[in-house]
């Protein structure tokens, strides 16, 4: 398989480093016979939902932080004010991720995420640290609508890109402590146009990931890269391409909880009908 920075490992490992896409609109539209993305997340056994850990998170957070407002904007979502300048979004996402593999360590998460909250409107971007985040159309449309019954001072275009339809890209700075998610004003300082936002982000995520890992057997199978990013590798057309998915027909995707990606392929019917069932059994769960 393909090494890099973050590299898929599977049963055979080669030295060959991989080439990324420079168009994801392309390689998804022509590889991708049906996409399932779905912001599902499944708890584990006696840890919390993205809801109650939201809640819990908020709850915390205030008694860290008595004089700012804080409120919950979503499932993973937090929205901070002071009552003047700073006004902006908390996003959980790290930190969930990090809680769900040792949930005994709540407390301590919270106050070292916390810590990002009372400064992180005033750090520059750092291009370095841009990364892409694929999203469905509904869920962009639910954060403006949150923000505005928020009161958030300005509702600003975030920078993305469309993929394929009900499909985008959102591209964000991950600072190891916090998700924020960039908006088109703030990033024309960096100069860069479409294509080249695009590349960067595509590095510097391929760079920050864990090892990826495949497994399942039959057709059907799973990755995973760390529990944030999983829906971004399909944007990295080296990880579908024959000599790391060697399938008949093009590969189908399905997301059916945040830290996985199932797929299979467009022959396969049979894998396809087993995706379906995984995603109704997660709704029904949910």
């Amino acid at each position: 398989m393909v090494s890099s920075a973050g590299y898929l490992i599977d049963a055979d490992e080669s030295d060959s480093l991989p080439q990324m896409t420079s168009s994801p609109n392309s390689f998804i539209r022509h590889f991708v016979a049906a996409l399932l993305l779905l912001s599902l997340s499944l708890p584990l056994s006696g840890a919390m939902t993205e809801k109650e850990y939201t809640a819990k998170y908020a709850e915390k957070l205030k008694k860290l932080y008595p004089a700012l407002q804080i409120s919950i904007a979503g499932d993973l979502e937090l929205t901070i004010k002071d009552g003047k300048a700073y006004d902006a979004k908390h996003w959980l996402d790290n930190s969930f991720a990090e809680y769900r593999a040792a949930p005994e360590n709540f407390d301590e998460i919270v106050v070292r995420y916390g810590k990002a909250v009372p400064q992180r409107e005033t750090k520059a971007i750092n291009p370095n640290q841009i990364v892409p985040v694929v999203k469905d159309s509904a869920w962009i449309h639910e954060t403006y609508a949150c923000m505005k019954v928020s009161s958030v001072a300005e509702v600003t275009d975030y920078v993305k890109e469309d993929i394929c339809d009900g499909l985008v890209i959102l591209y964000a700075q991950d600072r190891g402590d916090t998700i924020t998610y960039l908006h088109e004003e703030e990033t024309k300082s960096l100069k860069l146009s479409a294509s080249e936002l695009r590349a960067l982000a595509l590095k510097n995520l391929q760079e920050m990931l864990p090892k990826i890992q495949r497994h399942g057997s039959n057709g059907v199978y799973f990755y995973s890269a760390g529990g944030t990013y999983e829906a971004s590798l399909i944007l990295y057309s080296w990880i579908w391409d024959k000599e790391n998915f060697d399938l008949p027909g093009h590969p189908v995707f399905a997301v059916p909880t945040r830290d996985v990606v199932l797929v299979t392929s467009s022959e396969n019917p049979k894998g396809i009908a087993k995706m379906r069932a995984a995603i109704e059994e997660n709704y029904a769960d949910k």
